[in-house]
Order: structure tokens, then sequence, then C-alpha cells
């Protein structure tokens, strides 16, 4: 029969425990993926040296937020089995959520998405079509709309090269100050609410029109400046608490882009013949493998949340221009970045696309951008709770695509005619001239 404990055993006993706790080692993992919420895994820690054991916990439970997971139900579709779809099932009651999981494998030449558009019956159908446009626009062109000329010679490639080149470093200064209107669309994810929990929703959300906006932006001594802006909110999404944007579309994306492609540790080369409204365009491919592009991303869930990342990295993309002036029509940039390179990064995707046409400021003809398309897909952030203390966790990937529109283009500054006030007459009988003010 043992003996009772005393305190002094009970005080010993909890001293030791003590001493113990204040001598530890952290060890941390990354886990395997996995499709399934809460899948559990068996934990165990071993020691090299005999007569050492560890006390630690004995399994977890692991979760599938931690790394992007492809849509399952996605439709992946050509352009023209994307045509034939919206010919066939276009008014159907399901068919604008049908259209937001398809994804296409090539890209939706502007006058096909045109074309498209006027099949359509109402503004959701056409609203999903544009989400699904936006995110094919950096992709390869159909195979009718790559043309199969012969490809130019290394001389002739050169001199396409050199007037582009030429183009850039002369078109950003003959820019004139001038301001214009933007629209902005904006496409998200819809949220789901869950607040407390670290499960991936088990129903995918297809893209949606969140808002749109409108605003000035104005083009001053080679800088931009965007005025604060209205917004016409259509189906305002559950609030976010980061936003996308695009700084730069005027000038500095150009030069920035080609000046890199042209060093020396960069690869810069012939990509394909593509036709466009504007006639046979020459495309050009590059990858620029040194630090330049700035991603920048609010917030990781650190301390209060309130920490923005930020990263330099490389980029790849392609141009395309009128071979005989060197005029970039179109320039697509995707950030450098890799979520099995940088398992933490909270941002995965970051690209933007720029299309060029002539447009008439003050009187003269000037190639200057008409619409572009920025996306980026990152991580959410999600509050949880632990013995009624909050804390910020990252959740589920999502995608934003912001569709931006530019028009009327006016130049900054006034214009004035000076009237004699005397109107020369050929004929005494004749009526005078009306004069238009």
């Amino acid at each position: 029969m043992g003996g009772a404990i005393s305190w002094d055993d009970v005080t010993r006993g909890i001293e030791r425990c003590a001493a113990e706790s204040r001598a530890f080692y952290s060890l941390t993992f990354d886990p395997p993926r996995t499709e399934r919420p809460d899948e559990y895994h068996h934990l165990m820690v071993t020691m090299s040296s005999p007569g050492l054991s560890a006390r630690a916990v004995s399994g977890y439970y692991n979760q599938p937020v931690y790394f992007d997971h492809p849509r399952p139900n996605l439709e992946r579709l050509t352009v023209s089995q994307l045509e034939e779809a919206i010919r066939r099932d276009a008014g159907d009651t399901g068919f604008p959520r049908r259209m937001g999981n398809m994804e296409l494998t090539q890209r939706l030449m502007n006058d096909k998405r045109e074309q498209l558009l006027g099949l359509l019956r109402n503004d959701r159908e056409r609203e999903a079509l544009m989400a699904v446009a936006d995110l094919s626009e950096f992709l390869a062109p159909p195979f009718g709309d790559a043309l199969t000329d012969p490809i130019p010679d290394p001389d002739a490639g050169m001199d396409i090269l050199k007037r582009t080149f030429d183009y850039v470093a002369e078109s950003t200064h003959k820019l004139p100050d001038f301001f214009a209107t933007r629209t902005t669309i904006a496409y998200q994810e819809p949220q789901v609410r869950d607040e407390d929990s670290c499960q991936v929703p088990s129903t995918e959300q297809p893209m949606r029109v969140a808002f749109t906006v409108r605003g000035t932006v104005m083009y001053r001594n080679g800088a931009e400046v965007v005025e604060a802006e209205k917004s016409s909110h259509k189906r305002l999404l559950n609030k976010r608490d980061h936003a996308l944007d695009t700084h730069g579309t005027f000038g500095p994306v150009l030069a920035a882009v080609l000046s890199a492609a042209a060093d020396r540790q960069s690869s810069l080369s012939w990509s394909h013949w593509e036709k466009s409204e504007w006639g046979k365009l020459a495309v050009f491919r590059f990858v620029v493998p040194f630090p330049i592009f700035e991603v920048t991303f609010c917030c990781v869930p650190e301390g209060d949340g309130a920490t923005v990342y930020r990263t330099m990295t490389g980029y790849r993309g392609e141009f395309a221009v009128d071979p005989s002036s060197g005029a970039i029509m179109r320039v697509a940039v995707e950030a450098d970045l890799d979520e099995d390179r940088d398992p933490h990064a909270p941002l995965i995707r970051s690209a933007v696309l720029i299309d060029y046409a002539p447009v008439e400021i003050g009187g003269r003809r000037y190639i200057s951008p008409v619409r572009s398309v920025s996306l980026s897909r990152g991580r959410t952030r999600k509050i949880m709770y632990d013995w009624g203390i909050p804390f910020i966790v990252y959740g589920a990937f999502e995608m934003l695509v912001n569709d931006f529109a530019f028009s009327d283009y006016h130049k900054f500054g006034s214009e004035s005619r000076i009237l004699s006030g005397v109107e020369e007459q050929t004929e005494t009988n004749a009526p005078p001239k009306e004069k238009h003010h």
C-alpha cells in the first residue's frame, strides 16, 4: 500500500515540469498538400542519443487552404468551342453561371470578343464573357490569328526591333500633357461567409462584376495621376481588405519593359506574326531574369495585419509592333512568381496587358493606351478565434481582375482664333456668311 503524497512531492513535481518547459525546441515543417479538410497525420519525434526522450504532440490535422487549388469544375475550351456554346446556349437561365466556370485555352482576340458579345442576350452573359476574355489575354492566339508568313531573317528582325526602340524612346517625349476618362470594371470572386473555419469553401464561385468606377487620368510632364473616381456599384461583393490597381500605363511601362528586355542578361526573341485590326503585327517575346518588377500585396497575417508584402522579381511577356513604324500596339507582362519556389508568398500571379491604338489629342494623332487588363491571384485573409482571442490567418486564394478602358482624350490648354470683324464679300447682292462661334 503506497504512502500518501505530501505537499512537498507536489511542489517538486511542479518545479520539475517548470524546469523542463524552459528547455525546449520548436520544430516547424511545411505539411504535404491535401485536398481534404481535417486530414489527420500521425507525428513522432525521435532522439538520436540513447536515454533521451521527447514529449511532443502525437498528430495534427492538415488543411487544404495553404496552397492554391484549381477549380475542380472548370470547363476548358478553345475559342471555337466557346463560340459554339454561345450560339447554342445563350439565353438559357443557367448559361451565365456555366460561362463563369469556363476557361479558355487560347486568347480571345478583340474582334472575336466583340462578335461574341453581340450574340449574347443580357448583361450577366456579357459580364461573364468579359471575365473569361480578360483571363485569356496572356495566352497564345488561335492558330488562325497567328499568321504563317515567313519568319524574318536576322537582319530584318533587327531592323524591326531598332524601329521599335526608336519609337519608344521618342514617343514618351512627344506625348502632350493630356487628360482622359478611365473606366474600370473590377471582377472578383464572391466571398463565402466562413469566418471560423480553416476549410476550403465547398462550392466554387465564378467571377462577377463587383463594381465599376469612372475617373480622370492625367498625364503631365511624364507623370500619370488618377483623380478621385466615382463608383457605380453594380453588384458590390463583400468588402475586401485589399484591392488591385495599376500605375504607369502611359509611358513608364513601355520604357521599363523595353529597357530591361534589351539587357544582356535578358532573352529577347522572335515569336510570330499576328493579324489585328491595325494590320499585320510582329510579335516578340522576352524574359527578364533579374529582379526589377516590384510586386506589393497588402497584407500578410502578421502582428496587427497591416504588414505589406513587397518583393522584386523578374518577368516575362511579349509585345506586338507595327513592323513598318515600330509602334507598339500591344504589350503583355507577367511577373515571375512561383508558388512552389516560394510557398510562403501571399501572391502567386501578377500580370498586366495594354492595348494601344491611334487617338486624337489636340488635333493630332498619337498611339496611346485604349484598354488595359490587370490581374492578380493571391491569398485571402480570415479571422480565427482561439479561446476567444482573434488572430489572422491565410485563407483560400482568389483572383482579382481589373478591366480599364481609356476614352475622351483632351489636351491640356486652350485654343483661340482672332476674328477681324470684317469679312470680304465678292458679290454685293450675296447674303452675308453665317458666323459660327
